[in-house]
């Protein structure tokens, strides 16, 4: 998503992880037609951030910064500045000491990430989820239906089709979308795109195509890490299939590892202009990976550690596409929230269901009705899951840029007229 200040999004990461204190008391080598399976994670950190200040002038560019918090919450949001200033960041700590006072406005205190533009809920002035107010305009997510006789080539192959930024984890496209479809605030799934192979003697009992179907998943828990509070339920399409097996949903993300293939960097037309160094199967950017974060939830959600998780996902830059690189950035730090780290493997239970109708237009693919279950928002966790959930599967993370398996008709059957397979883009991130 594109964040109004980038400051505002290091000051939520701040405040998240002094959420996450109170809960304290890998990767798969898997290749397809375009892409592959990895493991990855990192996550939030503990001390809050009291927002910025006004600048001193009405001229200057911006406000000083506060001072560094403890964990906690209070102050209040700073109000907008006038010509030339601009009011501070939401912060979080400990009723953090206020900024100093401006023709730019006046200083964010350490309020708990209010309007904070990336907290995954609409609040403070904002009209949708993280978008609208003081953020983001809301993204127009609703286009026309993919282009089916599109023939174009995988950028994994030299061609100049690659998967969509729209469709990752934390896109203010697929964010707006749960709003739309639960009309909540606080929307109860977070929505993403899966690679994942037909498991006809579980979860895809009587399908016969993974492509386009649609799966919640329970977070059980993490590997690799300890204490991590249990994110939010996803409700994640198959977008790949040869993905690491029938047990397994390989979530899409930025710099979630490349595995086998990789169209994001190498080739003759890569979908970026600058990444962070990872390997192809290394789980990509994830806080195990790096002595400055570990593998505790005290340890990951620390200053030092986020600090240096947003300095790799900021590495990700688009000189061809602004949009692409600024929900690529956001998908990479967002998905290492302490409350929302999805970038680390998890063990899940999952139960096949109808797909959202706004999820589908995020993704292009809708399949006809097949009688499955609603999602269902009760089953939050381990403790509300009902019975339609199975056990034994796994999650694992990747980004290689590949155009999706099922944006190829050939994959997909019992689709919709019109919105029948995954979008494709261009290398400006334009769906079609």
């Amino acid at each position: 998503m594109t964040y109004k200040y980038r400051s505002q999004n290091l000051a939520h990461i701040l405040g998240a992880a002094a959420v996450a204190a109170v809960f304290l008391a890998g990767c798969n080598p898997f290749s397809h037609d375009g892409g592959a399976g990895e493991s990855g994670g990192s996550s939030g950190s503990t001390g809050g951030r009291t927002g910025a200040g006004g600048a001193t002038s009405g001229s200057s560019t911006g406000g000083r910064s506060g001072t560094d918090a403890g964990a906690g919450s209070g102050g209040q949001v700073g109000q907008a500045g006038g010509s030339g200033g601009r009011g501070g960041a939401a912060g979080n700590g400990a009723a953090g000491a206020a900024g100093g006072n401006g023709a730019g406005g006046n200083g964010a205190g350490g309020a708990t990430g209010t309007g904070s533009c990336t907290n995954d809920r609409r609040d403070g002035t904002e009209t949708g989820i993280d978008c609208g107010g003081s953020c983001a305009a809301c993204p127009n997510y609703k286009i026309n239906a993919p282009n089916r006789s599109d023939t174009l080539g995988s950028s994994c192959n030299n061609g100049p089709g690659y998967m969509c930024a729209r469709q990752m984890v934390f896109s203010p496209e697929f964010k707006q979308a749960a709003f739309d479809d639960w009309g909540m605030d606080d929307p109860p799934f977070v929505y993403g795109v899966v690679g994942h192979d037909l498991d006809a003697g579980g979860v895809d009992a009587n399908g016969s195509n993974a492509c386009c179907q649609c799966y919640q998943l329970i977070f059980e828990s993490p590997t690799g890490a300890s204490g991590l509070p249990t994110p939010k339920p996803m409700i994640v399409q198959a977008f790949n299939t040869a993905a690491g097996g029938p047990k397994n949903f390989d979530i899409y993300m930025a710099a979630g590892g490349y595995g086998a293939n990789n169209g994001c960097t190498a080739g003759a037309n890569p979908m970026y202009s600058m990444y962070p160094m990872i390997g192809n199967f290394d789980g990509g950017v994830r806080a195990t990976l790096y002595q400055q974060c570990g593998s505790s939830l005290s340890s990951i959600s620390s200053a030092t550690c986020q600090s240096f998780i947003v300095s790799q996902c900021e590495q990700i830059q688009s000189t061809f596409s602004p949009v692409t690189q600024s929900t690529s950035q956001a998908s990479c730090e967002q998905a290492n929230f302490p409350n929302s780290h999805y970038h680390i493997n998890w063990s899940v239970r999952a139960m096949r269901v109808e797909c959202p109708t706004n999820l589908t237009r995020v993704t292009g693919c809708k399949l006809n009705p097949q009688g499955l279950p609603q999602p269902n928002p009760a089953a939050k966790d381990v403790g509300s899951a009902t019975s339609d959930f199975r056990t034994g599967y796994t999650t694992t993370t990747m980004q290689d840029c590949c155009r999706p398996t099922c944006a190829y008709p050939s994959n997909v059957s019992n689709s919709d007229s019109q919105y029948s397979v995954f979008y494709t883009c261009d290398r400006a991130g334009t769906a079609q």
